[in-house]
């Protein structure tokens, strides 16, 4: 039988398996790889959001607990304060990342710059404070920077 023009041998033949199933090629469409696309983008906006909700959620609880870490008012209690507020702000920034992905370039790079500020925050206070708290707010920080870099893009779909 004589090989016709869309009859090429695989440049890996190795590979050639991933791509067949019970010897016929399964190769997707455009639009259903565009749909899995648009899918997956669905889900990391939820997960983007709902991290957003818990790190609001961890600076609020850690406000609350500032009269139980501090019997009066001093420089630490400023500090301690201001941690938890950076945490609720850090987290209304991810909201507003979330409900304009790839409309302002400027809500991308101050988003991306407060995940990792907040990252970078949480890294040192597991290193102080080993306990679960900053461990959380480690991975929730961690997920929304690559959230932010993940859904970059200029098209929601």
């Amino acid at each position: 039988m004589a090989a016709q023009q869309g009859d090429e041998p695989d440049a890996h033949p190795s590979l050639s398996f991933i791509f067949q199933v019970g010897g016929a090629p399964v190769i997707p469409s455009v639009e259903r790889l565009a749909l899995n696309r648009r899918k997956y983008k669905q889900y990391v906006e939820l997960l983007s959001k709902i991290a957003a909700y818990l790190i609001i959620a961890i600076g609020v609880i850690h406000l609350s607990f500032t009269p139980f870490a501090y019997n009066r008012f001093t420089d630490n209690t400023v500090w301690f304060i201001g941690a938890g507020l950076a945490s609720i702000f850090a987290g209304f920034l991810n909201i507003v990342w979330v409900r304009n992905i790839g409309k302002d370039r400027a809500i991308y790079v101050l988003c991306l710059l407060a995940n990792v500020f907040l990252m970078s925050f949480f890294v040192l206070a597991a290193f102080l404070i080993p306990s679960p708290p900053p461990f959380i707010g480690l991975s929730l920080s961690l997920f929304e920077s690559i959230a932010v870099m993940v859904l970059r893009k200029d098209d929601r779909g």
